[in-house]
């Protein structure tokens, strides 16, 4: 008789982390589907970071690059940072 046995398992050691991971390869022969992608947690704005974003959209609702670069380095934000809120703060000045 035939017996199935489990897939085999195999250890992945990621260079900066000491302990190996598991993995399970798929017995079918088929890709798995791709892991979903972690989110980064929700910036949450200081009251004197939002003080100076909302008086700078509220003169000039869209930045240039440079202009966005500029603030997020005086706020310590990144210009992702800035952009998302500008996209979102533009439909609140409406």
């Amino acid at each position: 008789p035939l017996t199935l046995l489990p897939p085999p398992t195999v250890l992945f050691y990621p260079p900066d982390s000491e302990k190996p991971l598991l993995s399970r390869e798929p017995s079918d022969g088929r890709p798995q589907a791709p892991a979903k992608k972690l989110r980064k947690p929700r910036t949450i704005y200081s009251s004197l970071q939002l003080q100076h974003l909302n008086q700078r959209f509220q003169h000039t609702q869209y930045l240039a690059l440079p202009e966005r670069a500029q603030l997020a380095a005086q706020l310590g934000l990144t210009q992702t940072q800035v952009g998302v809120f500008s996209g979102n703060s533009s439909p609140r000045c409406e």
